[in-house]
């Protein structure tokens, strides 16, 4: 991706592979967990792997990936 790209949203019913940064700047994600419905659960903090530590996210929190 190009500095300031964005890409949009989308949804994994089961996210399978890693994110991996080979760029040259930091890639910054937005990660929801579903609602009963298979929309978007904005209200909710979600659990995700990083670097096979689980790390938990609150609504509308960011996580930075720098490369490498």
């Amino acid at each position: 991706m190009k500095d300031n790209q964005l890409s949009p949203m989308h949804r994994h019913i089961i996210k399978a592979e890693g994110i991996i940064n080979r760029g040259g700047g930091d890639l910054v994600l937005e990660i929801h967990a579903s609602d009963p419905n298979g929309g978007v659960d904005r209200d909710n903090p979600v659990t995700v792997p990083s670097d096979a530590c689980p790390e938990t996210l609150q609504p509308q929190e960011y996580v930075r990936l720098k490369p490498g």
